[in-house]
């Protein structure tokens, strides 16, 4: 880049044109608020030591502080009290920061106690001065404020509170004035009467006098300003131009003398030294390398340029630039923050034939390539001082630019710059040719898989790979001029919209797209897919990846349409910089201290990605537009980046962005109590004086709902100034505002805060010191010291009197005491003699008590081991009377259907001949055998059950093979279940061993299966299970029947004798289960209940394994 600025330093020395570096480009627009003027009819400004704008108009006074502006008017007009009069014709500030306005009418100062113009000459009172209307007011070096009238100089004596009189001009009346840094006195004049200056004006004999040398052979001019630079002192001439006078060798040098712009009436001399000029044209500036002039003008229809009709300039302590006008109020062009830029404007010599910029790079010899968003090219050729210009192109012809904008510009390792575009496929740019080589779908043999390249990157084997939007990745081999293309389909790209396309270090290929992060690693055919979630905390919220950029670390930055994030090597994605006005990143780039810069849809930002420290910038700033074109930006590796928008190109160093690192002074603005504004002072106010005034705010208890507001006089970008505060005694931490000016507190306790507020500027340099202010919450009178010790008077008198009271009273209740004491106890004494004769009967009475309470005692025992011994029989008894019951029942009830089987199937056989059918009488038998054998279930049973109602079962546990044991009692039911052509399978492990009773679990296993068969359907399914569970074995039978609901299962696991009918028709007694349940409870496990109504049922328990 330094032969790029060595080679613009040649065009522009050869054209003759200024250095831009020396005359600042200066972008006027309308002040911030400045429509809220009293008037647009603007006649001066000045700065005060806060920080105040104060802007003099034809109506009135007007203090801005960068968001307000508050009016200063005439309140009677031309009396004594207020403004007087209305137009204000000079305005200044002196050394001890007091602001002077004079009117048509008079003089007029400023009150900071009562912020409030007070008048100081008028009509009614001259203050020592021959009248009221003054010609100019002047604040010498040494701060002393000057005015002058007539031919006379005066100075303010502020002790005497009037003026005195100090010089007299022998020219006549004096039209400005000047005192140098040598102490000369400078007075300007009207009439063609020039200039005098006396080195010592206490010898008024010696003096210099400028006329002939100033005007020429001009008499009609006045001198409207002086003003001194470093070397020099400089006339506004009205009619004469401008001019240098060198005191030292007594020499004048003219500017603008002749022509339309000799009308000068104005000089203004900044804080940095430099002069600028005020004249009917517009504003100048003086370059001291060129002996020259700079002008800013006024052009019609054209942004940031003045407006008509100057008053004058103004520059601020930061360095702004501010024109006054008649009629279009004030303009401000903020302080330049380093970034210039190319735009379509043909009043610059290096200028673009479009204003929309869409792609941007070098060549290999540093020129300038821009690719504009309607289509064509242009190419700055510095060494040449061309430009060379390439139009779109209809798409006909494989030597020119095709169709479609132009989106992605590129240099290859070879020095071969590449073109992209929207329809117009890849070019290849001839620079001895000066044309193109390309490659079209549709207009080519070999052509890329869509005609809209967004992205070109190289990768180590010099193959270009492109990204379509619309058509995935093609690989293109220069060298073979080959395509291959990677989509969605084939190679699982997330979308084929793809906007970027990054080789990294390690040669793995990025892809960002409209809908996900793609990544293909060297030898690989398939794409790796990153997709948003947004549910995910600390992930990535948006899935367009708009640009990519690995930093000179090796890390992979993704702008993305929400939010910055950085990939570390977990695959991680951090998110920086979430405070940025718009989150949809359009390029990144890294400077040379590895900063990133961030374009985004609103703003420019700057990220430390050490410190996350944020700058943002935006038009206030000096750019072009706050929004940028997408992956439109380029960084040259030395010190010039360049980034794209709608407007042009901002281009910029980073290392000579300048940057405001003054802290901003801060000021109360207002306190408003209940939302209304208290804006009146004195000793019978609320406030005595302005807020900044006080030293501490009292506010009764009454008060306590209050609000102030503050401000931080910072005037570039104030809308991004911070404010914090802290109100010791009630916040624990500080508070962040934000860009918020105004605090509230309701309902504070009664007491003393101490309000400490600090503020930050655009670019985060913080205030520390700010704003103090001591509040003090006065209580309401019921909590005043006087009351609460009227109260602690009242509360001690209370008390004494109490305890006056309760003396006497314990007085008179001691001496009936003592009398009822006396006759007490002679009453006592009669009685005790009568107790001790009733206590020897008595113990004789207890010795008899007691002989009989130990023969009761021993009878109560031998009463209570019988009741024992009754309940116990009694019990037995019970037990066995329902044992017999149940018996009964059943014996009555479920014994006689099987036994009518059993004699009517036998009266059947008996009757059959020998002729009969042997198959009739095989199923006879069956029939016989299934009653028998339910008969035989059913005693069995009841034996059992009978046994274990009167604890005569007792549980003797054994290792038993329970293999061998289910298959017993599958072989015992086999014949059952062939009948209801169920079938029976065991599934359990070989030699399966437990500890349990015999009896018991073949009673177990036979009534479970029992049970199954009996509520299986033909055709259907019972299986045993077994299985070893934490050193216990698991047995289950599963049958495929009709199931159980809910309730069904709740009654077996609770009713002691609940059955029901068999899909055959089966009865059952309810004994089976109520055996199952005991059993398997004296074996430490419980019967569970699986089922699901017409899908079967699972009846499981558990048994120890052989111990």
């Amino acid at each position: 880049m330094r032969r790029v600025l060595l080679s613009i330093l040649w065009v522009w020395l050869a054209v003759g044109l200024p250095l831009k570096a020396q005359s600042p480009e200066l972008f006027f627009s309308r002040l911030t608020g400045g429509n809220y003027l009293s008037s647009q009819y603007v006649t001066a400004m000045a700065q005060d030591q806060f920080g105040y704008l104060w802007i003099g108009t034809q109506d009135g006074m007007n203090r801005y502080d960068g968001h307000e502006i508050k009016t200063y008017r005439s309140l009677n007009r031309n009396l004594i009290d207020g403004f007087v009069g209305s137009l204000v014709e000079h305005l200044v500030v002196d050394g001890q920061n007091r602001v002077w306005a004079a009117t048509s009418h008079g003089l007029s100062l400023y009150n900071w106690v009562y912020d409030c113009f007070e008048v100081v000459v008028s009509f009614e009172d001259f203050r020592g001065l021959p009248g009221n209307y003054l010609t100019f007011l002047y604040v010498s070096p040494g701060g002393d404020f000057m005015v002058g009238y007539g031919d006379g100089i005066y100075r303010y004596n502020g002790e005497e509170e009037k003026f005195e009189l100090v010089f007299t001009s022998p020219l006549g009346a004096v039209s400005a004035f000047l005192i140098d840094q040598s102490g000369a006195w400078w007075l300007g004049h009207h009439g063609g009467q020039g200039i005098i200056c006396y080195p010592d004006p206490s010898d008024s004999t010696e003096f210099n006098y400028y006329q002939q040398e100033l005007i020429g052979e001009k008499a009609d001019y006045s001198v409207m300003a002086i003003q001194e630079t470093e070397a020099y002192i400089w006339a506004a001439l009205e009619n004469a131009g401008v001019a240098r006078i060198e005191p030292e060798q007594h020499k004048v040098k003219r500017y603008y003398e002749n022509g339309e712009e000799r009308y000068f009436f104005d000089l203004f001399t900044d804080l940095q030294g430099r002069l600028w000029t005020s004249d009917y044209s517009g504003v100048k500036l003086y370059i001291p390398e060129s002996d020259s002039f700079y002008g800013y003008y006024h052009q019609a229809n054209e942004l940031g340029t003045l407006a008509t009709a100057l008053n004058g300039v103004f520059v601020d302590n930061q360095g702004h630039v501010y024109s006054y006008h008649h009629g279009d109020g004030v303009l401000v062009a903020y302080n330049n923050r380093g970034f210039s830029g190319f735009s379509s404007h043909e009043r610059h010599f290096w200028h673009t034939a479009e204003p929309n910029i869409s792609a941007i790079h070098e060549d290999i010899e540093g020129n300038l390539w821009l690719g504009f968003f309607n289509g064509g090219l242009n190419i700055f050729m510095w060494k040449e001082g061309t430009t060379l210009h390439f139009p779109p192109g209809d798409g006909t012809k494989n030597t020119e630019m095709g169709p479609g904008s132009v989106l992605s510009l590129y240099r290859d390792s070879k020095g071969r710059m590449w073109i992209g575009s929207h329809t117009g496929g890849l070019h290849l740019y001839n620079a001895e040719k000066r044309e193109f080589e390309v490659w079209r779908e549709g207009f080519t043999i070999d052509a890329p898989s869509h005609n809209d390249i967004r992205s070109i990157v190289e990768d180590g084997r010099g193959n270009l790979w492109l990204g379509l939007h619309g058509g995935g990745v093609d690989l293109f081999d220069p060298e073979q001029k080959s395509f291959k293309n990677y989509n969605q389909r084939n190679n699982g790209l997330s979308t084929d919209w793809v906007f970027k396309v990054l080789v990294d270090h390690k040669g793995n290929l990025w892809v960002g797209t409209a809908h996900g992060l793609n990544l293909l690693k060297p030898g690989e055919e398939r794409f790796e897919v990153t997709l948003a979630d947004p549910e995910l905390e600390g992930g990535l919220k948006g899935n367009q990846f708009i640009t990519m950029l690995e930093d000179k670390r090796g890390r992979l930055w993704f702008g993305t349409n929400n939010g910055l994030y950085l990939r570390n090597e977990e695959g991680q994605f951090i998110r920086y910089a979430e405070e940025m006005a718009s989150q949809v990143i359009s390029s990144i780039e890294e400077d040379g201290d590895g900063s990133l810069w961030i374009a985004t849809l609103n703003g420019l930002y700057c990220l430390n990605t050490d410190t996350r420290i944020l700058r943002g910038f935006d038009e206030v700033d000096g750019l072009y537009n706050p929004g940028f074109n997408i992956n439109a930006s380029y960084y040259n590796g030395i010190d010039q980046l360049f980034f794209c928008s709608p407007q042009g190109v901002n281009n910029y160093n980073p290392k000579e962005i300048r940057y405001n690192l003054n802290p901003p002074p801060m000021r109360f603005s207002s306190l408003k109590v209940f939302n209304e504004t208290m804006d009146k002072y004195g000793e019978d106010q609320l406030l005595k004086g302005e807020l900044n005034s006080l030293e501490e705010l009292v506010l009764g208890y009454d008060q306590k709902f209050f609000s102030i507001e503050f401000v931080a006089l910072n005037f570039f970008n104030p809308s991004k100034n911070r404010y914090a505060c802290k109100l010791e005694g009630f916040d624990a931490d500080w508070i962040d505002l934000g860009n918020q000016r105004t605090v509230s507190y309701t309902n504070l306790y009664p007491g003393t805060y101490v309000l400490r507020v600090v503020a930050a500027n655009n670019d985060g340099i913080w205030n520390e010191e700010g704003l103090t202010l001591k509040i003090i919450i006065l209580s309401p009178w019921w909590m005043r010291w006087w009351a609460l010790s009227l109260y602690f008077g009242l509360l001690i008198l209370l008390i004494y009197s109490l305890f006056r009271y309760r003396t006497r009273q314990l007085h008179k209740q001691k001496i009936i005491l003592e009398t009822r004491v006396a006759d007490q106890t002679e009453r006592l004494r009669l009685q005790n003699s009568s107790l001790k004769r009733r206590t020897e009967d008595l113990e004789e009475a207890n010795y008899l008590l007691e002989e009989r309470r130990e023969l009761i005692g021993e009878q109560a025992r031998k009463l209570e081991e019988q009741a024992e011994e009754l309940t116990v029989s009694n019990e037995q008894l019970m037990k066995h009377i329902q044992t017999k019951d149940k018996l009964y029942s059943i014996v009555a009830h479920d014994l006689r259907a099987p036994f009518n089987t059993i004699m009517g199937f036998a009266s059947l056989l008996s009757d059959a001949g020998e002729e009969a059918d042997k198959e009739k009488v095989r199923m006879y038998a069956r029939y016989i055998n299934d009653a028998a054998l339910q008969v035989f279930n059913l005693l069995e049973n009841l034996l059992f059950w009978a046994r274990s109602q009167s604890d005569e079962i007792q549980y003797s546990p054994s290792v038993l093979n329970l293999s061998e044991l289910i298959r017993e009692v599958m072989d015992l039911l086999s014949d059952s279940a062939l009948k209801k052509s169920v079938s029976l399978h065991k599934h359990l492990e070989a030699d399966l061993m437990v500890y349990a009773d015999e009896n018991m679990l073949h009673t177990i296993l036979r009534n479970l299966l029992m049970n199954s068969l009996k509520f299986t359907d033909e055709g259907g399914e019972v299986h045993v299970e077994c299985f070893e569970e934490a050193e216990r074995v698991r047995v289950c039978v599963v049958d495929t029947g009709i199931g159980m609901d809910e309730e069904t299962i709740k009654k077996l696991q609770t009713d002691q004798n609940f059955s029901s009918v068999g899909t055959g028709g089966e009865k059952g007694s309810g004994l089976g289960l109520m055996l199952c349940r005991d059993f398997i409870k004296r074996h430490g496990g419980s019967l569970e209940i699986f089922s699901t109504p017409g899908k079967g049922s699972r009846f499981c328990f558990t048994l120890p394994l052989t111990i």
